[in-house]
């Protein structure tokens, strides 16, 4: 994707709905700014970047290496692509003001991507045409209910605003037809509602690529899968070597149906990682040679911003070692947030870090978390009882003489009397230390050590 190069609209082509919403630490001001000067804009860390230059996203990307000395974030990275190839003119943006405000511009794009050194420097022409109250159609609340800085809408986002441009008795008839041609087309395109029927059960044989290696039996695989999918919270918990980490990866696999690693994002807590880097705060900027300090999101509020930008795709935030991290400060508010049942909008919380203008985090129904946890650890007292009601919790267990394990040691071409020897003495092992009062099966040798 990063490749493609501009591309024009094709004609009579069905114009596309943008969100994009003001940020900074002042958004009515900046949103203020687009209105009357008639743009939007976009920085993302490239205001000494033409993007109207660039040709195609991998000169973008190789600006951030060459000249900020990182690779942008994939949802920074297809953000950016959206406004510089994505958007055409014609095209609709809507950009919500603060929440208290509960008012949404909306206006067609006039211009390709041009560049200024000051505000916002990559921006494109808006023609604003109107203002709509968020209560106007609830499709239209939730969609700016939204994190990402920029999205574009689905068919059901963009009927309901057609809906609410056709209402307007002084459009112009030329639009008017336009937006009459776009409605036709959208519903010409839209599938049949098929009858509901019940989801099947995930097929152990579908997904034995997944679980390539695990030393899982069928039963103890559906009933790992089975949990998360319920809870949508679960931790991997063990002593050490029994491939928790390992494991984690490949139920995320089998839950997304696919090696989708784009949706999946990885941390390890230690006694270090905080709040601010899990869900959001103050990050040292060096800007014209000055160090400045701005709000950013942390790793899971910034896996939730695509989540919510793609609703029909589940996404997965992995923790390893959850129990290092000061559980209640790396958390936060995210305590209640994480249950099943208060995932929606209409249970949002306002962030420690954000402004008074800023939109209400909530954490969306297709985000799941799974942890590891090693039973070893001293630091289990962290696990309180608020985190374990919210969690779902799988045992793993060293295999030594299981069949499962018997036969991968099989297929290493080693020998059989050394075999025999890893699975009967391990065991044994094993077993003195689940026995030893001072020790105790989480102190277990693990088979990944082999």
């Amino acid at each position: 994707m990063h490749d493609e190069e501009i591309t024009q609209p094709a004609e009579n082509s069905v114009p596309d709905v943008w969100l994009i919403r003001g940020g900074g630490s002042n958004a009515s001001a900046s949103i203020e700014a687009c209105v009357a000067g008639g743009y939007v804009g976009i920085n993302f860390d490239l205001e000494h970047m033409d993007l109207g230059r660039a040709r195609n996203m991998a000169e973008i990307i190789d600006f951030y290496r060459e000249n900020l000395h990182y690779t942008p974030s994939t949802i920074a990275a297809n953000q950016v692509f959206r406004f510089v190839f994505g958007i055409r003119i014609g095209d609709y943006v809507i950009m919500p003001e603060p929440p208290r405000t509960r008012v949404v511009h909306y206006g067609t794009v006039q211009s390709g991507v041009y560049h200024v050194t000051e505000g916002w420097p990559n921006r494109r022409k808006i023609a604003w045409q109107g203002t709509f109250k968020r209560e106007d159609n609830p499709v239209l609340e939730r969609l700016c209910r939204r994190r990402p800085t920029m999205s574009r809408t689905n068919d059901e986002a963009k009927l309901a605003f057609f809906e609410i441009r056709l209402s307007d008795d002084d459009l112009e008839p030329s639009e008017r037809e336009r937006i009459q041609n776009a409605v036709r087309e959208i519903w010409k395109r839209r599938p049949p509602t098929p009858e509901p029927i019940p989801p099947p059960s995930p097929d152990p044989s579908d997904l034995r690529d997944f679980w390539k290696d695990a030393f899982l039996e069928p039963n103890e695989r559906e009933r790992m899968l089975r949990l998360l999918q319920r809870k949508q919270n679960l931790i991997l918990q063990g002593p050490p070597g029994v491939g928790k980490t390992f494991l984690a990866r490949r139920l995320a696999y089998a839950l997304l149906g696919e090696r989708a690693d784009a949706r999946i994002r990885s941390v390890q807590f230690h006694q270090s990682y905080a709040y601010e880097d899990f869900v959001g705060g103050y990050r040292p900027q060096v800007r014209n040679g000055q160090l400045t300090f701005e709000v950013r999101d942390g790793a899971f509020v910034t896996l939730c911003a695509a989540a919510q930008a793609d609703p029909q795709r589940k996404y997965v935030m992995l923790i390893d070692e959850i129990n290092r991290g000061n559980l209640s400060r790396v958390f936060g508010e995210l305590l209640l947030l994480l249950e099943p049942d208060k995932r929606n909008p209409d249970n949002g919380v306002a962030l420690q870090y954000q402004g008074a203008d800023a939109e209400l985090f909530w954490v969306p129904a297709n985000v799941y978390v799974i942890g590891t946890m090693n039973l070893a650890d001293r630091s289990l007292t962290g696990m309180n009882v608020a985190m374990r009601r919210r969690f779902g919790f799988q045992d793993l267990k060293p295999q030594f003489g299981q069949p499962v394990f018997r036969a991968w040691l099989a297929q290493t071409g080693m020998p059989a009397n050394m075999q025999a020897a890893v699975h009967t003495r391990l065991s044994a092992l094993n077993e003195t230390l689940a026995n030893d009062p001072s020790l105790g099966k989480q102190y277990a040798v693990g088979h990944s050590f082999f």
